[in-house]
């Protein structure tokens, strides 16, 4: 017995571990205009899925003020959408949420000159952190997301100094929003490349509550050839330096052997893929001759650029590999090629969610939410966004997720089965038999027999119930009232979520293999 709850202890100090972590969802508000299926507004958002959401974003002008770049969408003057207001009425919904306002993003990288020249200014430095706090304060953001693409580049205009002024930069907004309980982030290059030029990172680790490492873009059209967009390793085939770090484990070694503390890691999730034309569709493979970008999808209307949504729905038409080498799919179609993240590789203890506990990282974080398959167009909605809270919380969601409305509201699943606390004897003892071993427990199809010393065993007859192993002995355990064992995910969860969706996701199977070590 002894044994029995020592591994529940374990478990249940990783259920604690893992309800520190994030779930950090960026919002892209111009995700309005898009077309038919395609577009996505504030009240689609599922608060439950995320424990941080941050608005996309504004913009800075030229004496450290905030400026707002889309005043019909964000405001509600002149029959505007009023975004601020119900982005942060979210929190009605879910109490727990934080609501963050990020500035800056890719659009605003080509005012890199004007970022370098307010940072370079005591003055203007100043000026900008009180405008920040009284744009939260005013606006009723929770913290502030801090986006610049990307200091210390020459191109378009950055200087060497950014990288120091950047810290002086978070360490004055630091002290400004500390005392007022609001959160700082900033989301970064996770190229060690771009990151060497442009981060301080132990400095960066001090004042930043969270860092959101931007693990995606490592390939694209910018190149001659195929490429994955989120690789988890580096690949056999890439003999240069300069191409084997283009990969997750490459920058988040990086980043903790340069000082970040690994608790405020983010390790970011692409909810989008890079596409290319291939040049001859019979090479169809990695690092394969392209000339050019993919066709851009009838939503996000971006060549070389495809959303999780606009994939899916035509998933029957694609041929999908899953490169064991880099633990990511990419899939071909005719002359078009994609890589992309999907449902498969983010399940627990898998892939990148495997990763993420193996080096202690605080969470996950996706760009972005709107290209998820928010809709349920290809089967359950949000299928993305669950599988991120299944890898970071064993469970999906921070709160009550939204049903259909032919169901009632249900409570949230615990992240491992409940379990009676055994009495406290009186005095200590030391290790002993249990009271009450079980003799080979049966159901109707014979004896449950345990084929390994320790893991659980599902019940033929009952999902209600499922056996733990303890030194080869099963034990009955019991799911708490409305969850059913869930083999696949080995915990008890909502019987709605493992139901299979299509054919496609029945050849869906997550890879099994051992996590390589390339230290």
């Amino acid at each position: 017995m002894r044994a029995v709850i020592l591994a529940l202890a374990g478990l249940l100090a990783l259920a604690s571990a893992s309800s520190d972590r994030k779930v950090v969802c960026y919002f892209g508000s111009w995700a309005v205009y898009r077309p038919g299926r395609g577009k996505f507004d504030i009240d689609k958002i599922d608060p439950h899925l995320c424990t941080h959401l941050v608005y996309t974003f504004v913009g800075l002008n030229e004496d450290g003020s905030v400026r707002i770049l889309d005043p019909w969408a964000d405001l509600p003057n002149d029959g505007g959408k009023d975004g601020f207001r119900r982005f942060n009425d979210l929190r009605l919904r879910n109490p727990g949420l934080k609501t963050m306002i990020g500035l800056g993003g890719w659009n605003e990288g080509e005012a890199n000159a004007k970022y370098s020249r307010v940072m370079a200014s005591s003055a203007l430095r100043s000026n900008l952190v009180r405008n920040i706090l009284n744009f939260l304060e005013e606006y009723d953001f929770d913290g502030f997301d801090l986006d610049w693409e990307y200091p210390g580049l020459s191109r378009p205009g950055g200087a060497p100094m950014d990288k120091d002024n950047l810290v002086l930069f978070l360490r004055e907004l630091k002290e400004a929003l500390e005392p007022k309980g609001l959160v700082l982030g900033a989301a970064v290059s996770a190229s060690s490349e771009k990151a060497e030029m442009s981060y301080h990172v132990a400095e960066l680790s001090k004042y930043l509550d969270f860092i959101n490492l931007m693990e995606y873009d490592f390939h694209g059209t910018w190149e001659k050839n195929t490429g994955h967009n989120s690789p988890l390793y580096s690949a056999s085939w890439e003999s240069k330096e300069s191409a084997r770090v283009l990969n997750i484990h490459a920058s988040i070694q990086y980043w903790l052997s340069h000082g970040a503390a690994p608790e405020k890691l983010i390790l970011g999730i692409p909810f989008y893929a890079r596409g290319f034309t291939l040049a001859n569709p019979a090479n169809n493979g990695l690092n394969a001759l392209s000339r050019g970008g993919s066709h851009a999808g009838p939503y996000t209307r971006q060549k070389g650029t495809l959303g999780y949504n606009e994939i899916c729905e035509h998933m029957d038409k694609w041929t999908v590999v899953f490169d064991e080498e880099q633990r990511v799919p990419y899939a071909y179609n005719g002359d078009q090629w994609i890589s992309y993240d999907d449902e498969c590789l983010l399940r627990v203890y898998v892939a990148k969610g495997e990763y993420m506990n193996k080096y202690g990282l605080g969470g996950m974080m996706v760009w972005s939410v709107e290209t998820d398959d928010f809709r349920g167009v290809c089967g359950e909605k949000w299928p993305l966004l669950r599988a991120v809270n299944r890898a970071v919380h064993g469970t999906v969601g921070s709160g009550p997720a939204e049903r259909p409305p032919s169901r009632p509201p249900m409570p949230r699943p615990p992240s491992q089965p409940s379990v009676k606390p055994r009495p406290k004897p009186s005095a200590p003892v030391g290790p002993q038999e249990p009271a009450h071993k079980p003799s080979a427990p049966s159901t109707g199809s014979g004896p449950i027999v345990c084929k390994t010393s320790f893991g659980y065993l599902p019940d033929p007859n009952d999902d209600t119930v499922f056996y733990q192993c303890s030194h080869g002995e099963p034990y009955l355990m019991h799911c708490p009232e409305t969850l059913v064992w869930d083999p696949h995910y080995q915990r008890c969860d909502y019987k709605h979520d493992y139901v299979p969706r299509s054919s496609y996701w029945h050849r869906c199977t997550p890879y099994s293999g051992p996590l390589a070590d390339e230290e």
